[in-house]
């Protein structure tokens, strides 16, 4: 069945504005909180009838274009170098000639006006999640007096299911990071007990001083000479002595 009333979410916009996604953007990261952002835009879109949700988010590393969704709620990440904004607003004007009824979930000027009149509602993040998240609040999209009828919904105004959520959500991501720390820890004790320099050998007696050297080689050298003064020279071989001869 052809949608009456198309709703155009400016994910990032919408986690950021609203307290309840960014305490799930601080404490639990971006994929937590934008599955937090979707499943309640689908509570919301599967309860009415000819309603069609689109949370549009800045393409990632993992995928680009339609990445599904269930019942009345799609999601479609931007393929760079296009983003988010780009996404909507070429979906607002292709739905605009298409005569349906648009509102566009954002607080960012610059997308109010890339679609400035043309027939366009829009719609601040905060006060969007208080109305889809209002108690008893049934009410159809795309009409301008449902925002100032139902207000912003404050945090405290969530479901205790919510809270318990969040709390167990919050919990289960402080006990990754003890580990993760703890983890980390280890492996700097371990790099450091390898990194650390053998112990220095025992330092070697001091040697003879150079004059202590030179006197020694000094004395060596005297010793040397007066051992050849005194040396005895190569034996002189003694005269033969000569027999008188006697005369006649």
């Amino acid at each position: 069945m052809k949608p009456q009333n198309v709703i155009l979410i400016d994910g990032h916009n919408w986690i950021h504005q609203v307290p309840f996604l960014a305490s799930y953007l601080a404490e639990a990261g971006e994929e937590n909180a934008r599955m937090r952002a979707i499943g309640q835009a689908g509570v919301y879109a599967n309860t009415r009838k000819g309603v069609l949700v689109w949370l549009l988010f800045d393409g990632n590393r993992h995928s680009g274009g339609n990445t599904g969704g269930k019942g009345s709620v799609r999601v479609r990440f931007s393929s760079p170098p296009r983003t988010a904004d780009d996404e909507i607003v070429a979906m607002g004007e292709k739905l605009a000639r298409q005569k349906l009824s648009i509102t566009v979930v954002t607080d960012d000027r610059g997308i109010h006006a890339r679609l400035a009149g043309i027939g366009i509602a829009f719609e601040g993040a905060a006060a969007f999640w208080g109305r889809i998240t209002a108690k008893g609040s049934r009410t159809a999209p795309g009409n301008r007096g449902d925002a100032a009828e139902d207000g912003p919904t404050k945090e405290s105004a969530l479901s205790a299911a919510d809270r318990a959520e969040l709390d167990t959500l919050l919990a289960r991501s402080a006990e990754e990071r003890q580990a993760r720390d703890r983890e980390r820890e280890a492996a700097e004790g371990r790099n450091a007990r390898a990194k650390r320099p053998a112990p220095a050998p025992p330092p070697r007696a001091p040697g003879p001083s150079v004059q202590e050297r030179a006197s020694r080689e000094e004395r060596r050298r005297r010793f040397e000479e007066k051992q050849k003064r005194a040396e005895p020279g190569p034996a002189k071989p003694k005269p033969k002595k000569r027999k008188k001869r006697r005369g006649f």
